[in-house]
């Protein structure tokens, strides 16, 4: 879930293409050779999103025609799992192996980078972008390995929220390193294990949501933890992605739609559902 320039939002699906939310009303724009596809990551870039599709490749969605356009100049394989670009228009993929491409309008160039497997990615505040690997997070700068933090298993989460904070979800867990320690969030508030889907801050609290559990609270004081799950409003319990839109709204994509989570206080939830017939 992404929202762009003119207060929109953007919604990925795993079986319907790509949508998009102005005013609690959806537009739904597939593409031409498949009419059922699996968006697996998107991003905003400058007029345009790019967007990544299960068993195809990378598309750009335009604003100033409305036009999806396939990515050329390079051969993919069939699982981009995420994809940013940074301030140098230079896009970062793992799709397996860890990859560094230029743009050029509706072309990309590639460039040499690390021969590393990846399964996660994000971008870096000290610079650079950090890589999920089998059993470490890796921070990469300019084709050159920085830091690495050993991690139980494989890393298929990475956001760095602040300079000094960076979250990791593995398969089972997820930690918080903060620079000089590494925490297990799991271990510390006896959470079964889960696989976390995405972190965000939301109203002075850190939400992280999971693959199957639905969605943990932690307070600012880092103390205290609360679920939210079907039984508190839920549409499902398995999340894809949150976002929080700055409005007092927390955006929760799950398996069986889109949830918009209202919190009023500490204790007090609103939810209100959408789904692709709404």
């Amino acid at each position: 879930i992404i929202q762009d320039r003119e207060g929109n939002y953007w919604l990925t699906s795993t079986g319907n293409g790509l949508f998009l939310l102005p005013s609690a009303q959806f537009d739904h724009f597939p593409l031409e050779s498949n009419e059922v596809y699996y968006v697996q990551d998107m991003f905003m870039h400058k007029d345009r999103i790019l967007f990544s599709v299960l068993n195809e490749d990378l598309y750009s969605f335009s604003f100033n025609d409305n036009q999806i356009r396939k990515m050329e100049g390079i051969q993919r394989s069939s699982y981009v799992k995420n994809l940013f670009v940074d301030s140098t228009n230079r896009l970062h993929t793992v799709e397996s192996i860890y990859q560094v491409s230029r743009i050029h309008e509706n072309i990309l160039i590639p460039e040499v980078g690390l021969p590393l497997y990846g399964y996660s990615l994000c971008p870096s505040h000290q610079g650079g972008v950090w890589i999920g690997s089998s059993n470490y997070a890796l921070r990469v700068e300019s084709g050159q390995e920085i830091q690495r933090i050993p991690s139980s298993n494989r890393v298929i989460y990475l956001n760095e929220t602040s300079a000094d904070t960076l979250w990791i979800g593995s398969l089972e867990e997820l930690y918080m390193y903060t620079g000089d320690s590494l925490h297990n969030f799991s271990e510390e508030f006896e959470i079964p294990k889960f696989r976390v889907a995405e972190v965000c801050e939301f109203q002075y609290a850190l939400c992280i949501a999971t693959r199957g559990l639905g969605m943990y609270l932690l307070n600012s004081s880092k103390d205290a933890i609360q679920l939210i799950n079907r039984e508190q409003g839920l549409t499902s319990n398995n999340i894809f992605s949150i976002y929080n839109d700055g409005d007092s709204i927390l955006w929760i994509g799950t398996n069986k739609g889109l949830d918009c989570m209202y919190r009023f206080g500490e204790d007090s939830l609103y939810f209100k559902h959408y789904t692709v017939w709404d």
